[in-house]
């Protein structure tokens, strides 16, 4: 089903800035805290899914740290400066409802990973447990693990916008550029309402023919600059969310770094989404997050706060812990892109999903070496 809509403006962000700061002032002279005794933050930043394994926790803590260390207390000395560090040896593992133990090991420095035979079931609450080499132990709040989103189809219209966008040379310049605005409906029910996040992604197949050079490439390109959330305002009588944005992407070669005066030529273009179901914590993290990177320091905007976590020290309810244990379902939809350029039209039609392919990869053509991603049509 396609559809012609109205243009929807999207925001303009690419990243989430997560800031820890200790201010402390007076009204009659400046005071310089002593930041050189504060405690270690740590971060969590964890995904279980319904997915195979394996699955991810990373761990890491904000040093505090001076540029200027030998200052005595109450000296003026520059202000603390806030970097992460891997929390490396610590013990981690994932618990469920039913008492099952799912541990996670280290594979490189903060980066803990699970067996790759773990799975999500849905309806199950799952608990996740760190123990430092300190002897600190930190554990969420139970999270239980939602129901899919379930998608209905995609529409799209034209649209011009400003976005950051890869030259030849891989450096990203922002540019004012045409292309098509994806949307989604997405299909709820009052048993299961919708909440969920979106991750969406561009997989541009192309081929390089120069002197010396015949070779097949391809590349992921993110479709979407901004926390893809929904509105929980947005719940439909009628049992759909209609027009969802996805994403926006370009429709000029050149936009997307494909260059045809250096021999490069589009091949075939597939749009890669993925839905993540959210229970309330999950919602509440994300949302908070789009927020704060909304703001634009008018004075009527909301404050910013600390990002709304489920961690907690368990050992020392007084230590803070920030980062986000999120729970999910996840729904992976791969969508062949289909142009009929003499009537300025697309179609889009479900495929096999693509979503394990590499972000880039390149090969001589021939008949043994093109993989079998490369020209597939297989229905999804």
């Amino acid at each position: 089903m396609i559809n012609h809509l109205k243009p929807v403006a999207g925001n303009h962000i690419y990243a989430i800035v997560l800031l820890l700061l200790v201010i402390i002032s007076s009204c009659r002279e400046v005071y310089y805290h002593d930041t050189r005794h504060l405690e270690d933050v740590i971060i969590v930043e964890g995904l279980v899914s319904d997915l195979e394994g394996p699955h991810h926790i990373k761990l890491s803590y904000s040093e505090v740290f001076s540029e200027d260390e030998e200052n005595t207390p109450g000296e003026a000395y520059p202000l603390p400066g806030i970097r992460p560090v891997e929390l490396t040896g610590a013990t981690v593992n994932v618990t469920d409802n039913h008492g099952k133990i799912f541990p996670f090991t280290e594979e490189s420095p903060g980066h803990y990973y699970s067996d790759s035979t773990f799975s999500g079931v849905r309806g199950d609450s799952y608990t996740l447990i760190i123990e430092t080499p300190d002897g600190e132990k930190y554990e969420s709040s139970p999270q239980k693990l939602p129901e899919p989103v379930r998608t209905d189809t995609l529409v799209y219209t034209d649209a011009i916008r400003e976005t950051l966008l890869p030259t030849y040379y891989g450096r990203l310049i922002r540019f004012r550029t045409a292309g098509r605005e994806i949307f989604s409906d997405i299909k709820v029910t009052d048993e299961y309402p919708a909440m969920y996040r979106i991750i969406s992604r561009l997989l541009v197949l192309y081929d390089v023919q120069r002197e010396e050079v015949n070779e097949f490439r391809w590349k992921h390109i993110p479709v979407s600059d901004m926390i893809n959330i929904n509105s929980l305002i947005r719940q439909s009588e009628n049992g759909l969310i209609k027009n969802h944005e996805i994403g926006f992407f370009p429709t000029r070669a050149s936009s997307l770094g494909i260059f045809e005066d250096l021999g490069e030529t589009i091949v075939r273009q597939f749009v890669l989404i993925s839905y993540s179901s959210l229970n309330m914590d999950g919602w509440n993290f994300y949302s908070a997050a789009e927020d704060q990177i909304n703001r634009e320091d008018r004075i009527f905007d909301p404050a910013s706060k600390q990002l709304p976590s489920n961690i907690y020290c368990v050992t020392d309810p007084g230590r803070l812990a920030i980062g986000l244990f999120e729970v999910s379902a996840i729904t992976n939809e791969t969508w062949l892109i289909i142009e009929y350029p003499w009537v300025d039209f697309i179609r889009f039609m479900k495929v096999r999903d693509l979503h394990h392919i590499p972000d880039r990869g390149s090969g001589v053509y021939g008949i043994d070496n093109l993989p079998d991603f490369f020209f597939q049509l297989e229905p999804g």
